[in-house]
């Protein structure tokens, strides 16, 4: 094989290779003008098919609103209610305290004054007892003073 034969064949070679790289310039405006219908089709697709899934997307957002709502709600009421019952305790105990500190000597001091007023009063020969001797003594005096003033 002789360098001309060589030179010819790459020259052959590189023309093939150039009159294929012509041909597909010149299809290049036909494919992109194709591959830009095809991208307004996709758009136009891909347009119809947000409005759609816009919807989807609002109502699952709707819906995640809702249950966290819900959830929240239902958390709070649960710290209401175990608050409630805190408070409740406390003023249990604070009502317990006010009436072992504040009003039970007070009722104990007033039970004895109304115990020993009923002891009284179940005892009415004291005051009679009382009472007699009172007079006894009373008129033993009166007695002694008019016999000593007005006899002598």
């Amino acid at each position: 094989m002789s360098l001309t034969t060589a030179r010819e064949a790459l020259i052959t070679e590189a023309l093939g290779v150039m009159g294929n790289l012509v041909d597909r310039v010149e299809a290049l405006p036909a494919t992109l003008d194709t591959a830009r219908e095809e991208m307004r089709d996709a758009a136009f697709f891909l347009d119809s098919r947000v409005e759609p899934f816009m919807h989807q997307i609002r109502a699952a957002v709707d819906q995640s609103t809702t249950i966290a709502i819900d959830d929240i709600r239902q958390v709070a009421l649960e710290i209401a209610a175990h608050s409630m019952r805190q408070q409740k305790e406390a003023m249990k105990e604070t009502a317990r305290t006010i009436v072992r500190e504040e009003i039970a000597p007070p009722m104990h001091q007033f039970a004895a004054t109304l115990k020993g007023l009923v002891d009284e009063a179940n005892r009415p020969w004291e005051a009679w007892l009382t009472h007699g001797a009172t007079a006894i003594v009373a008129a033993g005096v009166s007695g002694w003073f008019v016999l000593h003033c007005f006899l002598k």
